[in-house]
């Protein structure tokens, strides 16, 4: 049996933060997508490939790790990296490695990144997303879509595509809304830990993040808001 939703820890990071763990951040990288590793060499290239068309700095990166064993090792296993856009929350980057997958951490780190936006006022996620099915990218359209996303925009194209092979994708929510889901999330994916009752944890973990995330302003670099 696979690794567990057990001993992760989640990081909200600054630009800045980001940085400080770019090899981890891009092993993960090139473990998740083998075929997009041309950058992953190089930190300006990295972050700016992951910003794509915005600012790098006002990047916001939601990471899990494992927890520390002892040896001060904290492999990263998912992240998600976004940017208030207008009225947006832009998302431009999202991946678990092979071995953590199919255990709800992709949709745990879009309903944190989500949840985050509704903090900021923010009720609307957008995300591009490339369908060329040359290059087998249709299934995550389909993802997107099985999380409520809808398409918004056709006739994108991009560096590598073929052309007008992406989309632009929306998905409308209300804050109250997010906060629910989330907390449905905590409940599918770490519903199992030990320790406290169920709900109970569930609750503190979901109001953890929900006050680091109304105060935005304080995230430093490594802030680490919950563990598992």
């Amino acid at each position: 049996m696979g690794p567990s939703a057990r001993g992760l820890e989640l990081d909200v990071l600054d630009h800045d933060g980001a940085r400080e763990i770019f090899e981890e951040l891009s092993l993960a990288h090139r473990t998740c997508f083998p075929g997009e590793s041309s950058d992953a060499a190089d930190p300006d290239a990295f972050f700016a490939r992951a910003a794509w068309l915005h600012d790098e700095r006002d990047a916001v990166w939601f990471v899990l790790r494992e927890s520390d064993s002892g040896n001060g090792k904290r492999r990263v296993v998912g992240f998600a990296c976004g940017f208030a856009y207008a009225d947006s929350w832009y998302g431009a980057h999202l991946g678990v490695i092979p071995e953590f997958r199919k255990r709800g951490l992709g949709s745990y780190l879009m309903r944190v990144s989500q949840a985050h936006a509704g903090e900021l006022g923010l009720t609307r996620l957008q995300a591009s997303v490339e369908i060329d099915p040359k290059i087998g990218r249709g299934r995550l359209l389909r993802y997107y879509e099985r999380h409520g996303a809808r398409v918004r925009e056709t006739g994108f194209g991009s560096a590598g595509s073929v052309p007008a092979s992406v989309v632009r994708i929306e998905r409308v929510f209300t804050r109250d809304g997010a906060k629910s889901e989330l907390t449905s999330s905590e409940r599918s994916v770490f519903g199992s830990c030990e320790g406290r009752s169920r709900g109970h944890r569930i609750a503190v973990l979901v109001g953890t993040i929900l006050a680091v995330f109304a105060t935005m302003n304080l995230i430093k670099r490594s802030s680490r808001v919950v563990r598992y």
